[in-house]
């Protein structure tokens, strides 16, 4: 008959076997998910042991914290690069990895290269308006077209080209031209006929230094006329500055433009 201590090592002896056969159980489950070739033995039920490496067909949940060096390619969906990034960068492909431009200023473009870099526009228009006809009244200069260039916009070295669809009807037609507080064109004659009249403003290496001249287009495009520099202008364009169409008609209500354009060309 057992005695107290055999009773005690038996039933030792069934927790133990218990054990193993949930081990056993649990040890079936992690090979079912071990991708085959690992060693099943040295994966951590809780995380990843760091004494070890750890690979996988398939990864179903990973913390992006937990992955701390190496790269990935851009073929597994990431940069291939250690990249730090910085306000208003554009990332752009070389290849085998992704870059970041350089920041840019305001107003510039992205243009084409190894690497793309950033340019100020050679042609930006500021102002395309050609829906409506403007009428002058007599003996008035009234304001017909106007646009406040914004300040900055020109930069030191800025050249604007600002083109006018004039539509002469009366020889006593006249108009004005104003950039800022300079009246450059003071009650030019229109004449009779239409034709493209094109007025440039260009910074002198400074923002408050210009020169301004005029060509005068036939609709076919050939040149009618040209001036030399008409006035020299001391505007800071650094601030906003007023560009303004004033026209007089005669009689009163003629058509004397039919629309402008102002282009940046240069800045």
């Amino acid at each position: 008959m057992p005695n107290e201590e055999t009773e005690i090592l038996i039933a030792k002896i069934d927790s133990l076997e218990k054990q193993i056969s949930e081990l056993s159980v649990k040890q079936n489950e992690i090979k079912q998910f071990v991708p085959k070739g690992v060693n099943y033995k040295l994966i951590s039920p809780n995380s990843a042991n760091p004494g070890h490496t750890h690979t996988g067909s398939s990864i179903s949940a990973l913390d992006a914290g937990d992955i701390t060096t190496g790269l990935l390619a851009l073929a597994r969906g990431g940069t291939n690069k250690a990249l730090v990034a910085a306000n208003g960068q554009v990332a752009y492909s070389d290849a085998d990895s992704l870059e970041l431009t350089t920041g840019g200023s305001a107003n510039q473009v992205l243009t084409q290269g190894t690497p793309p870099t950033w340019a100020n526009p050679t042609v930006r228009a500021l102002v395309n308006d050609w829906a409506s006809a403007q009428t002058g009244s007599n003996a008035t200069n009234v304001t017909m077209k106007s646009y406040t260039l914004p300040g900055g916009t020109m930069g030191p070295n800025g050249f604007l080209r600002i083109t006018l669809k004039i539509n002469g009807g009366n020889v006593s037609d006249t108009f004005d031209f104003l950039f800022g507080a300079a009246v450059a064109i003071n009650d030019f004659s229109l004449g009779t006929g239409s034709y493209f009249f094109e007025i440039y403003i260009a910074n002198l290496n400074t923002a408050s230094d210009q020169d301004l001249y005029y060509v005068v287009h036939n609709l076919d495009n050939s040149t009618a006329s040209k001036s030399n520099i008409i006035t020299a202008a001391t505007e800071n364009t650094a601030n906003d500055q007023n560009i303004v169409i004033r026209g007089t008609s005669a009689p009163t209500g003629n058509v004397i433009t039919r629309g402008w354009n102002i282009e940046l060309i240069k800045i």
